[in-house]
């Protein structure tokens, strides 16, 4: 007889927990739609738009050139030249350091010169994204029509530089952007 009921509340049990499965409740249904909302009305704020953009164009294409710039001055070299050459490998370590110091540079520069706009002019920090990704195009340009890697310099200054700007200018508005994210699925 114990068997019998225990076997009948787990068949319940179990006949309860499918039917929440299938059906969502009310405040489930609702709070999809809040997510849903409150996603919406993120992603098509302009700031959103540009640190896509950013993030997707500038740090991603800035990363494809910080991985293969080992690749690129192989490309570049005599033919002479094969990797275990320490020219070769002279002028990859020499890329690699550049990439790094003015990343540093660019990260620094774009920190002091946007609370300076932004303090004394008003420009928003956002806007540095637009420069990145122009100094970014112009760093790009300028790498596919080299012939040889002694003025490989040049780009990696510019593709660097404006990596790190970018970096730098979009942590800021980000940490803003997931504020109203949050309060919105809070208080949506």
């Amino acid at each position: 007889m114990v068997e019998e009921d225990l076997d009948h509340s787990h068949e319940s049990l179990t006949i309860r927990q499918d039917q929440r499965q299938e059906s969502p409740t009310r405040t489930q249904t609702q709070g999809r739609r809040n997510v849903l909302a409150a996603l919406k009305l993120f992603v098509s704020r302009p700031e959103a738009i540009y640190l896509w953009f950013s993030f997707l164009f500038v740090v991603g294409a800035g990363l494809m050139y910080i991985h293969n710039i080992g690749s690129i001055v192989l490309a570049l070299s005599d033919q002479e030249e094969g990797p275990d050459s320490s020219m070769v490998q002279s002028a990859q370590t020499f890329q690699v350091s550049l990439i790094s110091i003015f990343n540093a540079v660019g990260r620094i520069m774009t920190g002091l010169g946007s609370d300076f706009a932004h303090r004394h002019y008003g420009i928003e920090r956002i806007d540095f994204v637009i420069a990145a990704a122009a100094a970014s195009m112009v760093g790009h340009t300028i790498g596919a029509t080299l012939q040889n890697k002694d003025a490989l310099w040049i780009p990696t200054i510019i593709i660097g530089s404006a990596y790190g700007q970018s970096l730098k200018c979009s942590d800021s508005p980000l940490f803003q952007l997931l504020d109203i994210l949050i309060t919105d699925l809070l208080f949506f």
